[in-house]
C-alpha cells in the first residue's frame, strides 16, 4: 500500500459517484426507452396508437431532465404543448410550447398549491383523442398539493409535517396524503379530458410501486385505507380528530364510476441504473472487485448502520488485494422528537452513527449521497467520513453521541469538515451508500 492510494481512495470513490450518476442521468434513460420514427411512438418496445396530438406534463424533482430527453426524441413539432412543474429555480432551460413552472420541495408551500391547479387546469383542456405524457418522478407529491375541500392548505401541512418526522415509511405517508388530496391518488387521471395516458416512472420507490411514486396522481384511482396505516404507526395521538374523520369518511367511500382511460405505465429508470453504472466504471478507477447488498427500505437508522458495517466486514475478510467497493441504496426512517432544534438530512445523521458505533481497523471512505443532490439541506447532499477521521472521531466521541441524540448532525459534520456538498442534481433515484477499501 503506497500514501498515493490512500490519499485517493476518497477522491477515487467520489469520481466514481459523479461519472456514474452523469451516465445514468435522467434525460439519457429516457432516450434510452423511447423511439420515435415515422410518426410512430414506441416505449420500451410497446408502440403508442390512435391518438392525435402529444401533450406533457411532468413533476418531481427529476422532471426537467426527463423533459429534456423526451424533447430531444419527440422534437418541439410533435409536442403540442407541455406544462412542467420542478424545485430547480436556477435552471437556464427554455423549451418551445412550454411552461415551467417553480414549486417546492421539501416543503409544501403555496407554491405547490399553485403548480396542482394550474396542472389540473391544464389536463381538463385536453382533447379526448389526444396523448397525454406525464413524467414522473419522486418529489412530485410535495411540489403538488390540492387539498380536499374541508381542508385549508396550511392544515394540510401541518399535518404532514407531523407524520413525515414521526419516522414512518414514505411510502405509507403518501398513502396518508393521498387520503387528503383532490390531486394524489389519481387526482389528474380521473380529470384529464384525453382518454390515453403514457406514464413515464423515473422511481425512487422501495419496490418500483407505481402509484406510490409522487403519490401516484396520473396512475389509475383506488381506493384504500389510510387510516390502518394511522393505526399501525401509532399516528392517532398527534392526528387532529377533524383529519381523522376526513381519512375515515375517504376510506368508506365507495369508487366512483368515471369515464374509462387508456393508462401505461413505464418504467424508465430506477436506483439500479446507478447501481449498474458503478458496477461498470468502477474498475476504470482502480477497483478490483465491485459487491452489491440489498436495497434499505423500512428500517430504521441503527439497523442500517449494523447491517452495512456487519456486511463491510464480512466483504473485507473475502476480498481481493487492493482497492475494492461494496453498494448499496435506500432511503431509511429519521425520527425527529424536536423540529425545532434539530438540523441535518438521513444522510448526515446514517454517517454519524456509522462514526460513532463501527470504526474500521484498515484504509476505507463511508459516503451517503442523496441522489437527488439534497440531504434535506440546500446544498448539501450528504455526508462522509474516512480511517483519517477516526483520531478525531474518538477524541470527540461524547459530541458525535451528542450530536445524534439531538439531530444536530450537520453542525457535527460540518465542524470536522464531513459534509458533502453540491447543488440539486435533476435526479432522484434514492440515496446511495458506497464503502470504498484498500486491503494489503
Amino acid at each position: 500500500m503506497n500514501n498515493k492510494t490512500v490519499k485517493n481512495l476518497f477522491e477515487q470513490t467520489q469520481d466514481l459517484l459523479d461519472q456514474s450518476l452523469a451516465i445514468s442521468s435522467p434525460n439519457k434513460l429516457v432516450m434510452n426507452c423511447v423511439e420515435f420514427n415515422d410518426a410512430n411512438l414506441v416505449i420500451n418496445n410497446e408502440e403508442i396508437k390512435n391518438y392525435n396530438n402529444i401533450y406533457v406534463i411532468g413533476f418531481g424533482k427529476a422532471s426537467l431532465k426527463m423533459f429534456q430527453g423526451l424533447f430531444e426524441v419527440l422534437g418541439s413539432k410533435c409536442i403540442e404543448k407541455a406544462l412542467l412543474v420542478t424545485h430547480i429555480d436556477n435552471h437556464n432551460l427554455c423549451f418551445p410550447k412550454t411552461e415551467i413552472i417553480i414549486s417546492s420541495h421539501p416543503f409544501i408551500t403555496d407554491k405547490s398549491e399553485r403548480a396542482a391547479k394550474k396542472i389540473m387546469d391544464f389536463i381538463e383542456t385536453i382533447n379526448s383523442d389526444d396523448l397525454l405524457i406525464v413524467l414522473v418522478s419522486g418529489g412530485g407529491s410535495a411540489m403538488l398539493s390540492l387539498p380536499i375541500d374541508q381542508l385549508t392548505l396550511n392544515e394540510k401541512v401541518d399535518y404532514i409535517s407531523r407524520i413525515l418526522v414521526a419516522g414512518i415509511p414514505e411510502r405509507e405517508a403518501n398513502e396518508i396524503k393521498k387520503s387528503l388530496s383532490k390531486i394524489k391518488g389519481g387526482g389528474i387521471s380521473e380529470n384529464a379530458g384525453c382518454s390515453q395516458i403514457v406514464n413515464l416512472f423515473l422511481s425512487d420507490e422501495r419496490n418500483h410501486k407505481f402509484d406510490a411514486i409522487a403519490s401516484g396522481p396520473s396512475t389509475e384511482k383506488i381506493r384504500i385505507d389510510s387510516y390502518q396505516i394511522i393505526k399501525k404507526y401509532d399516528l392517532e395521538g398527534i392526528t387532529p380528530n377533524n383529519i381523522k374523520e376526513m381519512i375515515r369518511n375517504h376510506s368508506r367511500q365507495k369508487k366512483k364510476i368515471s369515464k374509462k382511460k387508456e393508462i401505461k405505465n413505464f418504467l424508465i429508470g430506477s436506483r439500479e441504473n446507478l447501481l449498474q453504472s458503478l458496477s461498470s466504471c468502477a474498475p476504470n478507477f482502480n477497483f478490483k472487485k465491485v459487491h452489491i447488498l440489498e436495497n434499505l427500505s423500512e428500517i430504521n437508522t441503527e439497523e442500517a448502520a449494523r447491517y452495512l458495517s456487519n456486511n463491510y466486514k464480512k466483504i473485507y475478510e473475502t476480498s481481493p488485494k487492493g482497492m475494492n467497493l461494496v453498494l448499496s441504496s435506500g432511503e431509511i426512517q429519521v425520527q425527529i422528537p424536536n423540529t425545532e432544534t434539530a438540523k441535518g438530512g438521513r444522510n448526515q445523521h446514517l454517517v454519524a452513527v456509522m462514526m460513532q458505533k463501527y470504526q474500521f481497523e484498515f484504509p476505507f471512505t463511508f459516503l451517503a449521497y442523496a441522489t437527488d443532490g439534497m440531504d434535506f439541506l440546500e446544498g448539501v447532499t450528504g455526508a462522509y467520513y474516512t480511517d483519517n477521521h477516526l483520531k478525531l472521531i474518538k477524541q470527540k466521541l461524547n459530541y458525535v453521541m451528542e450530536a445524534i441524540k439531538n439531530n444536530q448532525t450537520y453542525n457535527l459534520h460540518k465542524s470536522f469538515k464531513t459534509l458533502l456538498k453540491g447543488e440539486k442534481t435533476g435526479n432522484n433515484v434514492s440515496d446511495v451508500y458506497l464503502f470504498s477499501f484498500f486491503k494489503d
